[in-house]
Parts: C-alpha cells; structure tokens; sequence
C-alpha cells in the first residue's frame, strides 16, 4: 500500500480531553450495540483497498471536521491523534467508506494521516464481529491494560452503569509502514516519522519511546501519563518528572548525533536509545515506592 500523502488546510478543531471523553462517555452510557446486520464477513484484501481509496479524502484534515471527526485525547508515541466520529464509533459498522476513527501526527508541524480505526461496543456476552479482522487484532479498552485505555477509556469507565460496557478496537496502519504489521495495535517508526528521519525496518517500543521523549511534544504526553495517567501524586511524581526530564537530556542528544550523521538511525543509534530508555527505568526502580512502579508497568 503507498503512503497517503500529507494533509492540506488547517489542522481543525481540537477540543479539550476531558469534555471529548465525558460526550463519548454519554453516548456509550446511553446506547446499547446494535445486533450486527446479516451479511457475509467482507475479506480483509478487498475490505483494505476501499479503505484505503476511500480514506484519502481525509488527507486534509479539514474534510474529517466536516464530515464530523473530532480529536480524542493526545498524539500517542506509538499511535499518533485519535480523530473519532462518535455516532461511527457507537454505529460500530465495518464500512471501508465510513471508519470510525482516523489517526493523524504532526510531521515536521504538518497533521499527516497515518491510519484508520474500527469500533465495536460490546456487552456482556457480545463477540466480535466476523470479518474481515482477525479476532486477534482487536483490543479491547477496559481501563489499565495499556496507555491508550488509561488515557481514552478510564474516563468513560467511571462513569456509573459502564461497567457492562467495553471499546473493541482494530488500528490500520495505510499512511505510514508498521515493521509490526498493518494491523498492529502500535508502530513505533512514528517517534522517526515525526522528526522526518526515515522509520526504520527494526526497531523496539523502548527506542521509539526513548526518541519520543526528546521533543516537547513527547515530554508533554509523558507528562500527561504520569499525572493523568498512571496517577503518581506528591514526592514519587516529583521524583518521576525529574528522571523523565534527565532521559529527555539523553535522548535529545542522541537525536542530534542521528541527523547530524547519517540521518538515518543505526542499529548503534537505536541500541543507545533504548539505554537511554533502560537507564530511566533503573533510576525509577531506585526512587519510586513500588505501587507506583505497578502502576507505570504499562510504559515500561
């Protein structure tokens, strides 16, 4: 599949987290999934290519705020901007002409489109939909599995009478190659793509995430998930800034010597960034109580 080019016009509406997540949380408190219609599961091959004709019209971000798509929650290191259109999200219809949920990241300061997504509200009982997605390529968000569902779905969770209720959710990665596969929850050439360094065909969420960290942007969605995410509060959130602030230092300094050198990173480049990664984590192991360390699991 070739890339889908980057966007033109302005970047759209971007509304606050809290009252994106309390609308979306409404709608799911609200609605209960419909029965799926009868109709042969559509394959997977057929299904890609009119999504990914269909979807160039979102190249510019501008048509999806017409057409209803809304920014939900921050740019992830490893996911990039959720865009969603919450009657798609809760319709929870597998329509290659009408996804769900767009991803978007900012390349260079230029919103580009990296991928699409598809729901699916589940109820005790429910199953997944059959076709044209492998079962094991959806995830649910249930709260605390991972920082997507920290981020997007704790909030809608705790909304009383939910607890019946979960997020199924399949990425599909048509904007930008995944070394992890098209439909890989993540793809960790993201934090490369954004500096506009060449992703490369092997690399770790530890690397991807040590490179994240050395823009402003990164350090900020850090931050997030240490305050709003994970929760540390007092001395341990503190003492988790600082350490996050002294890799930030490290891999800043890594960055520098990739793209004054060859502009691509080596397998030397990525095995330094992901010392960077495992330095912070032996700070952390030394610093924070080990609630909190449970509670940062899922960015290790």
């Amino acid at each position: 599949m070739r890339p889908l080019g980057p966007p033109r016009g302005p970047p759209g509406a971007r509304p606050g987290l809290a009252l994106g997540l309390a609308c979306l949380g409404t709608l799911l408190s609200l609605l209960v999934p419909a029965a799926a219609r009868p109709q042969e599961p559509p394959t997977l091959a057929p299904f890609l290519e009119e999504l990914e004709a269909a979807g160039r019209r979102f190249e510019n971000v501008s048509v999806a705020v017409a057409e209803g798509y809304r920014r939900l929650g921050p740019d992830f290191p490893g996911m990039g901007e959720h865009w969603i259109h919450p009657g798609l999200v809760i319709a929870g219809e597998l329509d290659p002409r009408r996804p769900p949920a767009l991803g978007y990241t900012l390349v260079e300061g230029r919103r580009v489109l990296v991928s699409f997504a598809y729901t699916r509200v589940l109820g005790p009982g429910d199953e997944l939909p059959a076709g044209p997605f492998p079962a094991g390529a959806w995830h649910d968000h249930t709260g605390g599995v991972d920082e997507e569902s920290l981020l997007l779905s704790g909030p809608m969770t705790a909304h009383g009478g939910h607890e019946a209720f979960r997020l199924a959710m399949v990425h599909i990665w048509l904007g930008v190659d995944n070394p992890d596969g098209t439909l890989a929850q993540s793809n960790w050439t993201l934090p490369f793509v954004r500096l506009g360094l060449p992703g490369p065909e092997r690399v770790t969420s530890q690397a991807a995430r040590a490179l994240s960290l050395s823009s402003a942007e990164g350090r900020e969605f850090y931050d997030a998930m240490l305050r709003d995410g994970v929760r540390l509060q007092g001395p341990d959130l503190e003492l988790a800034s600082r350490a996050f602030d002294e890799a930030a230092r490290q891999a800043a300094l890594q960055r520098e010597r990739i793209i004054i050198g060859t502009g691509a990173a080596s397998e030397e480049d990525l095995g330094a960034l992901e010392g960077v990664w495992s330095d912070l984590w032996q700070r952390l192991d030394g610093m924070l109580v080990p609630s909190s360390l449970d509670a940062m699991q899922v960015l290790r």
